[in-house]
Formats: structure tokens, C-alpha cells, sequence
């Protein structure tokens, strides 16, 4: 199972923007709420070493249940 990191589980961005992502850490299954959110939001993760392990295109204000259970145990970093 893959251990989900991030800076925060909330986030809040200058323009309003906020998401929330849970549980935090994770066994690699987790939810991202975005939150304001009025266009399409691309979710990237990578690994400690940049390397990109999942991408998805997300839309609007929604939860999305992302996997990635497949993934080698480790830090990984969610960017949106």
C-alpha cells in the first residue's frame, strides 16, 4: 500500500479556490473535495523523486475518489 503525504489536508488559494484531502496519511486510497473550484483542475501525484505516478483531469466543485494502492509504499506529493 502507497502512504499519501501532503503539506496540508486543506488547502485555500489566493483566488478562493479551497480543496481538502482525507485521510492524510493514507494506505492510498483517499478523497480530494475541491471546493469553488469553477473549472477543470488537473490532479498530478509524484513520487520523492518527481516522477509522475497518476494524472487525472478533475471538474468543478466535487469529491473525487482517487486509488493508488498499486503503488510502492512511500511519500507521494499531490499537486492540483
Amino acid at each position: 500500500s502507497a502512504y499519501i503525504f501532503v503539506d496540508s489536508s486543506v488547502g485555500i488559494f489566493d483566488n478562493g479556490y479551497s480543496f481538502s484531502i482525507y485521510p492524510n496519511p493514507s494506505n492510498g486510497a483517499f478523497r480530494i473535495e475541491l471546493l469553488n473550484f469553477d473549472d477543470n483542475v488537473r490532479l498530478s501525484i509524484v513520487d520523492v523523486t518527481g516522477r509522475l505516478v497518476y494524472e487525472e483531469q478533475l471538474t468543478g466543485d466535487h469529491q473525487f475518489d482517487i486509488n493508488i494502492e498499486d503503488k510502492a509504499p512511500g511519500t507521494y506529493f499531490v499537486r492540483l
